[in-house]
């Protein structure tokens, strides 16, 4: 069973997408709801990563509302470092990397006792559905760069 998947979304025209400086240093950051990484399955002895959240525009969730076959949240995930193995709160992420943030990237999946058993580097701009209720995790992000995506939750 595959837990990355190619989905058959189309291409966001890069028209609609806000540049790299914009989401870095511009859009309003996604505030996270307080929880520990515990709550994400993040073991205590785990090194400080760096993940943030931003807004996208408004015309950009515009495009996507028209154009994703179901009602979703959207927002950019930035990552300037690796990003440890846990589980998120929902069921499915679709994401579409806009910077990969190095050549030799991973996105890993793993079973409950943690043992790998998918792995994929992602191109940019093409659409992924991922089973975030399993554990995953990002690696081979490189000094100085971002790892960046636009990532939807689907609403119900």
């Amino acid at each position: 069973m595959s837990y990355i998947t190619p989905v058959d979304f189309p291409v966001v025209p890069s028209n609609l997408l806000d540049s790299i400086d914009d989401i870095l240093y511009k859009n309003v950051e996604v505030p996270f709801i307080i929880n520990t990484r515990k709550d994400y399955g993040i073991a205590d002895n785990v090194p400080a990563y760096d993940f943030t959240r931003k807004e996208i525009n408004p015309d950009l969730y515009h495009w996507l509302k028209i154009n994703i076959p179901f009602k979703l949240v959207a927002q950019y995930q930035i990552m300037t470092t690796d990003m440890p193995i846990h589980k998120d709160k929902t069921v499915l992420a679709y994401n579409y990397l806009i910077s990969a943030g190095g050549a030799n990237v991973l996105t890993n999946m793993f079973d409950e006792t943690q043992t790998l058993v998918e792995s994929i580097c992602m191109p940019e701009f093409k659409w992924f559905r991922l089973n975030t209720l399993r554990f995953h995790n990002v690696i081979g992000v490189e000094p100085n760069s971002y790892r960046i995506a636009l990532s939807l939750r689907r609403l119900h």
